[in-house]
């Protein structure tokens, strides 16, 4: 199912990202697509949060690092591709975080195109205006009861 939802602010992303934490089980990758600042790593934060990451843990892009790492009650691994090249991936290591313990959640996703299988969950957020954003949600766990 694909589920759009229009935000007027920087905390009604974060609070979509909220709400789409509940619905993590573990073993899901986040395939976030979006330009600069359309709000990908607020999202981001939104999702840390409903995982319970402590408050006051940083949750910010690794564009230098490309790979943070937070304790929550499923650990997320973020990954930010926005600097590499499609051969690029290989060499994070991702892969040893694909399992049922972890949620992967990766940023600038598109050049990640066919390299993640399994539980995907794709979420585009596209920049409207000022702070308006339109999410685009889509996967497996993106069920319409879930939204009301």
């Amino acid at each position: 199912m694909i589920k759009e939802i229009i935000t007027g602010s920087p905390q009604e992303t974060f609070s979509v990202g909220e709400k789409v934490a509940v619905l993590l089980k573990g073993g899901e990758t986040i395939l976030l697509t979006g330009d600069l600042g359309a709000g990908k790593t607020m999202f981001v934060k939104g999702i840390a949060s409903g995982l319970g990451v402590d408050p006051l843990t940083p949750v910010v892009s690794p564009t230098f690092t490309l790979i943070n790492l937070y304790k929550a009650r499923i650990d997320i691994v973020h990954a930010d591709l926005y600097r590499l090249d499609p051969e690029g991936i290989f060499g994070l290591g991702i892969e040893e975080y694909m399992d049922n313990s972890h949620i992967i959640m990766v940023e600038w996703a598109d050049i990640s195109e066919g390299y993640f299988k399994g539980n995907l969950l794709r979420i585009k957020i596209e920049y409207l205006e000022q702070n308006r954003r339109k999410i685009i949600l889509g996967g497996n766990i993106i069920r319409e009861e879930n939204w009301r």
